[in-house]
Order: C-alpha cells, then sequence, then structure tokens
C-alpha cells in the first residue's frame, strides 16, 4: 500500500496571504495529478484573513502559533507533525515550476544515498542556482550543497532533528551539517526549480532588526561556533551513508487516459477509478495528454516511470514518432496500451496496430480482435473496464419508484432508436431516457460521468437495459453494465458474445439476456409483473455481489500487475 501521504510541504507564513496564495497554488500543480499529498502551514499570528483561509482549504493543515516564535520553532512544529514519506521545506513567498515536486520525489526515490535534495532557485540572480555553505572534506576546507527549498526523507530529518534550537536562521545549515555527517548526500536535483519573490520584506525586517545586527546574525554567529573545530568550518563529508535507509523504491507509473471533449468537464473529477486503484500499488501521476502529446515523452523523461500506461485508440491523437522516441530512449520501461472503446474501422487500421507494436503489451475490452493482432506481432491482452464509485445519494433522498424502466445512454443509432420509439409506445411504463435523444423520442436529462446520479437513477427503476451495437464483438461491453449491477439495479443485457466466458455474467443467475427487441419487450413485460418482484431483487443481489468482487478497478489492477508479472518473467527468464 502507497503511503498517503506521499509528499509533506512545510511552510511557515505570516501576513502574506497573497504569496501564499500563490505557493499552494503551485504546489498543486507542481505535484502532479495523483500523487498523495500535504500541505503543513504554520502560522505566526497572521491578521490578514490567512488564518480563515487555510482553513477552507481541503489539503492543508494549519499549526496556528499566534504570534512569531521564529522560524526554526516554526518549521520544527510543521516537521513533527509531517506524515509524508518526504518532506519538502518551502517558504510562503516561493512558487514551485512546472512539474518540480513530482520530480524531486522520482530523483529522491531513485536515490537512496540522497538524503538532501536541493531546488534550484532564483534568488540572487536571473540564473537557477543552489546555495553552498562551508565544509570540511578530507581534512580540507571546501564548501558543499546545503539544503534551503529542498526535500528530505522524514525518517532522516527525525534523525538529526531537523532546525535544531535555532531562533530565525542556520536551521537550513543545522540539517544539512548534520545529514552530510551522517555521509548522505546534499545534491541539487535536475528538473526541479523554484521562483522566489521575496527577496526583502517586512518579515525579513522583523528578523534582522538593526539594533542586533552587528555584521554577523546570532543565529549565524552560533552555527559557526558550533561547527568550527580544528580551525576548519562546516560538517565533515563521510564518504558513504553511516546508516542505512529503512525506505524502499516505490515503483511508478505514468498514467495517462484519453478525455473526452469539453462538454463534461467534470469527468476529471469523476473518471477516476483506475487511477486510485493503480495508485494502491505504484506511485502513479496522470496525464492528460490529448491537450498536448509532446507532454508523454517530456514526463517519461522526467518522472522515469517504471510503467508507462496510455490509453491508446487511435494512431493520430499520439504520433507514432513520440511513442517511438520513448521506446527507444527508455527501453527499461514497460510500455502498455489500453483500448477502452470498440470502433471496428479503428482496431483493424494498419497504422494503428504498427504504433501498438512498439507497445510490450496491448490490451482491449474486445476479444475478437485476438487472432489478428497476434499475427501482426502485437501482445494482445483481454482487459476490461470497472465501475467507478462515488458518494452514493442516501435512500431517503430518492424516489423508489422513479421509473419502471431506465436507459442511461445516447441514441447513436438506428437500433437504439427502434428502442427508444418501443419503450416510449408503452404509455403504461414509466419510461427514463437520459443522453442524447430525438425530440420525437424524448430525453428525461443527461448525467453523463456523473456517476453519482446514475447510482441513485439505477436505485430508482425496477429494471435497466444495455444493449449492444457491435454484434461481432467478443466480450464487449459498456460500462453501464457494471455501473447498473454495482449500484444494485435488476439489469437487462442484450447478449453480446463471450459475455459468460469472458466476464462470468450468467443469464438468470446475474441478469437477463434479450435477443432482439421483439424479445425484449416480452420479457420487460414478464419482469415488469408484480410476481416477479422478489425475484428480481434476487438476480440484482447477486449480479452485485458478483460485479463488486470481479469488476472493480482493484480487481482490474490485479489482472493488470498479474500481466506485467507474466510480461517480466518471460522477458527475464
Amino acid at each position: 500500500m502507497i503511503e498517503s501521504p506521499y509528499v509533506s510541504i512545510v511552510s511557515g507564513t505570516y501576513n502574506r496571504l497573497n504569496s501564499l496564495q500563490r505557493m499552494v497554488t503551485s504546489v498543486r500543480s507542481s505535484v502532479g495529478v495523483g500523487v498523495p499529498y500535504e500541505i503543513v502551514l504554520v502560522d505566526g499570528g497572521s491578521t490578514d484573513g490567512t488564518l480563515e483561509w487555510i482553513e477552507a482549504q481541503t489539503d492543508t493543515v494549519l499549526i496556528p502559533q499566534g504570534k512569531l516564535l521564529g522560524a526554526c520553532k516554526a518549521f520544527n512544529a510543521g516537521f513533527k507533525i509531517a506524515k509524508g514519506k518526504y518532506v519538502i521545506i518551502g517558504n510562503d513567498d516561493i512558487e514551485f515550476r512546472y512539474e518540480s515536486i513530482l520530480n524531486s520525489i522520482a530523483f529522491m526515490d531513485d536515490h537512496p544515498e540522497v538524503g538532501i535534495g536541493c531546488f534550484h532557485q532564483n534568488r540572487h540572480s536571473p540564473e537557477y542556482t543552489c546555495d553552498k555553505m562551508p565544509a570540511v572534506r578530507g581534512g580540507m576546507q571546501t564548501n558543499e550543497y546545503y539544503g534551503q527549498v529542498c526535500i528530505v526523507p522524514r525518517w532522516l530529518g527525525d534523525k538529526v532533528g531537523w532546525w535544531g534550537d535555532y531562533h530565525t536562521y542556520a536551521g537550513d545549515n543545522e540539517l544539512s551539517c548534520n545529514v552530510l555527517e551522517l555521509g548522505f548526500k546534499v545534491v541539487p536535483m535536475e528538473y526541479c526549480c523554484i521562483n522566489d519573490f521575496e527577496i526583502k520584506d517586512k518579515l525579513r525586517e522583523i528578523n534582522n532588526p538593526v539594533n542586533h545586527y552587528t555584521g554577523t546574525h546570532p543565529d549565524s554567529a552560533k552555527w559557526r561556533e558550533k561547527w568550527t573545530r580544528f580551525g576548519l568550518l562546516g560538517p565533515e563529508i563521510r564518504p558513504s551513508p553511516r546508516v542505512q535507509t529503512p525506505l524502499k523504491r516505490v515503483p511508478r507509473l505514468l498514467y495517462a487516459p484519453l478525455y473526452e471533449d469539453r462538454s463534461f468537464p467534470h469527468q476529471l473529477e469523476t473518471k477516476v477509478g483506475l487511477r486510485k486503484s493503480l495508485s494502491k500499488h505504484f506511485l502513479v501521476t496522470e496525464l492528460n495528454y490529448r491537450r498536448d502529446p509532446e507532454e508523454v515523452y517530456y514526463m517519461t523523461s522526467m518522472f522515469m516511470p517504471d510503467i508507462l500506461l496510455i490509453q491508446l485508440h487511435d494512431p493520430k491523437t499520439l504520433p507514432y514518432d513520440i511513442i517511438n522516441r520513448i521506446r527507444l530512449e527508455f527501453p527499461h520501461i514497460i510500455m502498455v496500451s489500453w483500448n477502452g472503446d470498440y470502433r471496428e474501422n479503428m482496431v483493424y487500421d494498419k497504422s494503428y496496430m504498427y504504433s501498438l507494436r512498439l507497445f510490450d503489451i496491448s490490451t482491449f475490452v474486445c476479444g475478437d480482435i485476438e487472432e489478428t493482432y497476434i499475427e501482426n506481432g502485437i501482445n494482445y491482452q483481454y482487459w476490461q473496464i470497472g465501475y467507478e464509485e462515488y458518494n452514493p445519494i442516501p435512500d431517503h433522498k430518492l424516489d423508489k419508484n422513479l421509473y419502471d424502466i431506465l436507459f442511461l445512454g445516447n441514441c447513436t443509432s438506428k437500433v437504439r432508436n427502434q428502442m427508444g420509439q418501443m419503450l416510449r409506445f408503452h404509455k403504461e411504463w414509466k419510461v427514463g431516457l437520459y443522453g442524447n435523444w430525438p425530440s420525437h423520442i424524448g430525453s428525461n436529462g443527461n448525467n453523463q460521468y456523473k456517476f453519482d446520479e446514475g447510482d441513485a437513477l439505477y436505485r430508482s427503476c425496477k429494471i435497466s437495459l444495455g444493449d449492444c451495437q457491435f454484434p461481432k464483438s467478443i466480450g464487449y461491453v459498456s460500462n453501464r453494465l457494471f455501473q447498473a449491477l454495482h449500484s444494485g439495479s435488476f439489469f437487462m443485457q442484450q447478449r453480446v458474445q463471450g459475455m459468460e466466458e469472458l466476464l462470468g455474467l450468467q443469464d438468470g443467475v446475474h441478469l437477463i439476456v434479450w435477443e432482439d427487441l421483439h424479445d425484449l419487450e416480452e420479457k420487460l413485460i414478464k419482469w415488469l409483473d408484480p410476481s416477479m418482484t422478489s425475484e428480481r431483487a434476487r438476480i440484482a443481489r447477486a449480479g452485485k455481489e458478483f460485479v463488486d468482487r470481479y469488476h472493480s478497478f482493484d480487481a482490474r489492477v490485479e489482472e493488470f500487475i498479474q500481466m506485467i508479472d507474466e510480461f517480466r518473467n518471460k522477458n527475464t527468464g
């Protein structure tokens, strides 16, 4: 199980709400999509609305100290409650650039010999640099990097006491000294940088009062006195760590799904089941590559995943040359494609199959193409979609008899049009058709990708329906089947080849199968009869139990891991 949060970003703050908001916004962007994180903020008695704003956020933890106790006490308080595997030490006046936080995590996971990873910053010049401090190497005075804005394994920070007992400054030097003397490295990290916006402000004036400033800040004098030994200043650099890290590297996965057009912006928040299940086994970050396919390459080169999982439905959305570049430059990465759709003209497209030959594993939700793909040198695997989870609407808010019959899906074919007309013809039936339907049939609404609303509808009908628009397909079903059965709905599905063999769903046990519209009409009349109420409930219960066990995204990820293991064993055995 992946740690949650995986990383804690700790900062102090005091009456700099605008700067703080900019920093927090940059964290949310820089950590990527899918990596669990927390932002620990220690407030020194702000009066500008900072406290109220922090408390309104869902990803922040507030420590209100009530007054300025000095930066070291503030940060130490934050370090004490941080829960992440790693702790990033930041400030409220900086901005993390691009995916710097995500890249820093990957860097630290890959370099257990590093105790502090330093972010490049532009505090002193337009150039991004990392500062150095005095140190001792082989009995000679030298300079070594130290961590200002940096990332530290939490266990290591706890072991060395973080920022020690200084007041305002020298805490970062103290931490770096102790880490270096334990034999761990302090190094700048590639692709990791921040913008520093406040070089001189009111808070720094408070921290550097004129009457106390005589050329050397008291904290600096204290640090110099402590770390001057035998006429040399700074920590002694060790050749290797003196203690063993308890951390284990977590396998990383870059997940690049496809989202439809911007008509459904909420899908970014609701279509998350696969990513969340993958995150139980991998450190996952998600990339919506449709906006810029080149980002797949850039993210791969920075995040350096062990597995690249791309939802690839055609040869154009992600061009061949990008896939080939990744294949050539990162041969160690296991590349997996996933096609969750069925478009007969596309799955047999020669350019599409040519692209898929670059992947180690190509997965599909249909089985009829297997022989053709294997003949074309593609490692075909059948891998289905699962049901999305949601926050269910309470029972007392539902109209349990809202519909007799329910179908969620757009009218995209002549046969569906005919089905809609047949259902509306029976005036005695309360029929719910959701999606885009022609005016002569009528639509009851559109809740596409709103799985909580879909669940409420499935729980408020007697019978829900699924059809088969591709009779030649094998094992291909819409996700509405899994969503409806998971909701506990009595489901009637048009016959799908291979449904029992590939999905394990049995007619009369988990659902009812219908053949054509005439057969559907007859079975609807039968199963809507009040005498069938208890039998409908029995089948619905069996369907839900089966789908919850075998068709969740957790179950899908177990299948995915098995595919990966089999591939590795085949190619290393």
